[in-house]
């Protein structure tokens, strides 16, 4: 087997999670801004053990769906 999980034989898919911290860290935001965004219910978060989680790819996901203004992908000021 090459190690990625099969259904049906005991092993769950990995998944990344991310703290609260580091998700805001590598948006770019504030923490209150990353709470802001999942009470609002666009960014996904889970409570897992009592902490609240996020997973990499919902991260990456808003991320893709959301450049930020000011970011390396922001269009180039018209003069």
């Amino acid at each position: 087997m090459n190690g990625t999980p099969v259904a049906g034989r005991g092993r769950l898919p990995a998944y990344r999670w991310l703290s609260p911290a580091r998700a805001a860290e590598l948006l770019g935001i504030t923490l209150r801004e990353l709470y802001a965004l999942v009470d609002a219910g666009e960014l996904p978060a889970y409570r897992i053990a009592g902490e609240i989680k996020l997973l990499a790819h919902d991260v990456d996901q808003w991320q893709l769906n959301h450049p930020r203004p000011d970011g390396p992908d922001a269009p180039e000021p018209q003069p």
